[in-house]
């Protein structure tokens, strides 16, 4: 836990408020997709980009024989449904 304190100058001067901000903010967290439709390396990019522009994804890797993705993000993700929602609006199906 990292302690940060603040001071509000509005109606009660001199109030201070000691905000806690989680350490795990900072975790990554895994999961891995299988794909469905993948076929050549122009297929593996397109799922990759599409993965690596979504929010709080910080790595991607696609392995293409085993039509899957393994996406590394921080816990700030909504769900996983955001992800799914990425492949499936580059064209590709999430099994």
């Amino acid at each position: 836990m990292t302690n940060l304190r603040v001071h509000y100058h509005g109606l009660h001067k001199g109030l201070t408020i000691n905000l806690l901000i989680n350490q795990r903010d900072k975790i990554m967290q895994e999961t891995q997709l299988s794909i469905k439709g993948m076929s050549c390396g122009h297929c593996k990019m397109t799922v990759e980009k599409a993965l690596k522009v979504t929010d709080c994804v910080d790595e991607v890797e696609v392995d293409l024989e085993k039509g899957q993705a393994t996406v590394k993000y921080k816990n700030c993700l909504d769900s996983l449904d955001t992800l799914k929602q990425a492949v499936e609006d580059a064209g590709y199906q999430v099994v």
